[in-house]
Parts: C-alpha cells; sequence; structure tokens
C-alpha cells in the first residue's frame, strides 16, 4: 500500500483595513505556534508579508491617496469610484452629464397627488348630473369651508410665488393649470432644460410652493384641523340625537303602557255593559206594555 503524503496547505492572514497605516502583526503569546506553522521567523516577524500600502491616483493631474480602493466618494462630488485591481498604470475618462429623470419624476408626482386632491375635493362639493337627467349633491356642496380650500388651492398653484429662486410662477418653468384646476407639464422640453442650467431656481419654486400647499392644507388635517372639529362636532349632535331618540322611546313607551290600560279598562266597561243588557233582555225582553 502507497502511504499517503501529506497535502500542502497555505494560510493567509487578510487585515479587516487596508492602507499603509494598517500593519498586520502577530505574536505568541505561549509557545511557537506561529513559528511552527511558518507564519513568523524567530524574531516574530511574518514571513511572505506583503506590505500595506495606500492607493495613489490622478484626478485632472491632482494627486490623490486614500486607504482603500473602492467606495471612493469623496474625490468627485456625486460620484463613487471603485479601483479595479488591475488599474495600476492606467487610466479612463470620466464623463458626467446631469440627470433629470429623477427630478422630472418627482414633479410629476407632485402634479399627481395635487390632481387626486382637487379630484376628490371636486367631486365632493360639486351637484353631479346622472344619466337619468337628475342630480346628485356632493356630500360636501353646502361645507363653504371645503368649497374655499378647492379654490385657495388651485389659486396658489397658479399664482406667483416668493421663494428665493429666480423663478415666482409655475408657468415659467412649463407648468399650467386647466380651466378645470387639474395642473401638467405643457413645456417639457422648457422644464428639462431649466433643470439642466438653474436647477436650484426650479427646486426653490417648489419647495416654496410645497410649503404653501402644505400649510394651507393643514389647517384642515391633523389632529386640531378643521375636518377634526367638524368631525367632533358631528359626533356631538350625533351622540345629542341618540340620547332625543332614546327620551322619545321612552315617552312613547310610556305612553304606549298607558294606552294599553286605558282601552283594557274601556274594554272591561264594554263587557260589563254587554252583560248588563244580556241581563235586562233576559229579564224584560219578553214584557208588554198593554194601553
Amino acid at each position: 500500500m502507497t502511504p499517503l503524503r501529506p497535502r500542502s496547505v497555505m494560510l493567509v492572514l487578510t487585515n479587516e483595513r487596508s492602507g499603509q497605516n494598517y500593519l498586520l502583526q502577530a505574536s505568541d503569546s505561549n509557545g511557537g505556534i506561529l513559528q511552527s506553522l511558518g507564519l513568523v521567523d524567530g524574531t516574530g516577524n511574518f514571513l511572505n508579508q506583503q506590505m500595506p500600502t495606500d492607493a495613489s491616483m490622478k484626478v485632472n493631474g491632482l494627486l490623490v491617496t486614500r486607504s482603500g480602493n473602492r467606495g471612493l466618494s469623496d474625490i468627485i462630488h456625486g460620484l463613487t469610484i471603485d479601483l479595479a485591481p488591475d488599474a495600476e498604470g492606467k487610466s479612463a475618462t470620466l464623463e458626467v452629464t446631469s440627470d433629470v429623470s429623477a427630478a422630472r419624476k418627482a414633479i410629476e408626482d407632485m402634479l399627481g397627488k395635487y390632481n387626486k386632491l382637487m379630484d376628490y375635493l371636486s367631486a365632493k362639493v360639486t351637484n353631479l348630473k346622472q344619466t337619468d337627467g337628475t342630480y346628485k349633491r356632493g356630500a360636501l356642496a353646502g361645507d363653504y369651508s371645503i368649497v374655499t380650500l378647492r379654490m385657495e388651492l388651485a389659486r396658489q398653484f397658479g399664482a406667483a410665488v416668493t421663494n428665493s429662486g429666480a423663478f415666482g410662477m409655475l408657468g415659467e418653468v412649463g407648468i399650467s393649470l386647466d380651466d378645470s384646476f387639474k395642473a401638467s407639464i405643457s413645456d417639457a422640453a422648457k422644464l428639462e432644460s431649466l433643470l439642466l442650467s438653474k436647477r436650484s431656481d426650479v427646486t426653490a419654486l417648489f419647495d416654496q410652493l410645497s410649503t404653501n400647499l402644505t400649510t394651507t392644507i393643514g389647517r384642515f388635517t391633523g389632529a386640531s384641523g378643521y375636518m377634526a372639529s367638524v368631525s367632533s362636532a358631528l359626533d356631538r349632535q350625533l351622540e345629542s340625537a341618540k340620547q332625543q331618540i332614546d327620551a322619545m322611546n321612552s315617552r312613547l313607551a310610556t305612553r304606549e303602557e298607558q294606552l294599553y290600560q286605558q282601552y283594557g279598562e274601556i274594554q272591561a266597561q264594554l263587557l260589563t255593559m254587554t252583560y248588563m243588557q244580556q241581563q235586562f233582555l233576559a229579564m224584560y225582553g219578553n214584557y208588554n206594555v198593554y194601553k
């Protein structure tokens, strides 16, 4: 039988951190196990140790060093750079352009939520014509505060907005309202152009408009808003009406009992009179008076 030959094993130790400031060191606290494994020499120094170094690169001719080569997000604003293991001695050209898709989507989402709110309010405050020619009154058609809210939101959306940017109205950035107060991007090319060239001004306009709309809507929402107050008042009215109904039902029950008793007594009297009539007929029914 051929004896088994021991297989060679390579043990690789890797430091958790990289960079020239993080040198991996080891020592035997008891005995010489590291030396027996061939990891260190007699003086405790690693054998076949690769000395740590920093990643070094040039960006626009400027030398930049970092302790690692991945996730470098502090070199070029807005970019995260990963250096390939074989990148030494190589160069690359980065072309950075602005992407307005996220900003446009945020604007479209805002317009969509505004339109959804306006549709909801419109359905609640208007009288809608039915297919049979009749009209169905909106649940809040008589609530002047809700009618005013809808008009105020439309006014704010189309009015001038005081802000720190160069634009004061949505029409200046390609946003418009139709006759039913619905908002839309009427000039997409203009909006995207301004998002590329004057994004901070466009952002300032929408930020201030959002603040104004939130403040207006906030008067109607929340624990202390108009809707909560109205709901609380209606709850009190319903409770009062319930108490009145309960009191009326109690009085009706008492009156019903009184009427049952009264009609029972009348029925008893009628029955007594019927018996008396029968007795009179029995006693005097055949009595004749001769003249």
